[in-house]
């Protein structure tokens, strides 16, 4: 299971935080990055730079330069901490989308199709990490979020059934 946060830089998103977390666990195994920008915030234009202020100052609050990964290692990471997983799982279509991109077009499949809740309406398990003490909307958070409401699911015996997309009707089973 993956999440993202990103920035806008230059009318194009980019990776600037990712966590994944195994399902197949009790105590999720996870790996969280937290990637530099592709550009100096200097040669972002006026308005690019103001959005990416009120991002940082309102939203994500993380500052331009944090970061310990270039953000040209986005795709080799995610493909690394995904490799030997049959399925994987994100949250809304455009995140899907682009966690495909990143990782050379695997499929990712959209929990947000079978009823997952928006994560304000998440609880997280005692064992969990509640929240990120370095920023709001961390995606370490967001992937414990997805790992309980996963769990939860198998513990009432209810399986999360993903259909690959409207065009296609086979279905693909969480193997938990």
């Amino acid at each position: 299971m993956v999440t993202r946060s990103s920035l806008l830089s230059g009318g194009n998103f980019f990776v600037k935080e990712a966590t994944s977390a195994s399902v197949l666990q009790h105590v999720p195994k996870s790996d969280h990055f937290l990637f530099k920008s592709p550009q100096h915030p200097s040669e972002w234009p006026e308005d690019v730079l103001r959005e990416n202020r009120y991002l940082r100052d309102n939203i994500y609050m993380i500052p331009f330069d944090s970061g310990h990964v270039a953000a040209s290692m986005v795709p080799v990471c995610l493909e690394a901490v995904t490799r030997g997983y049959e399925r994987i799982y994100s949250k809304g279509m455009e995140m899907c989308a682009l966690l495909s991109q990143l990782i050379g077009g695997r499929r990712v499949l959209d929990l947000g199709t079978v009823g997952c809740p928006s994560f304000t309406h998440m609880r997280l398990q005692s064992n969990q990490l509640s929240t990120c003490h370095l920023h709001h909307y961390c995606t370490q958070t967001k992937a414990y979020h997805l790992h309980t409401w996963i769990e939860e699911m198998a513990t009432r015996g209810e399986e999360v059934v993903v259909t690959r997309s409207s065009d296609e009707e086979e279905e693909e089973d969480v193997p938990y």
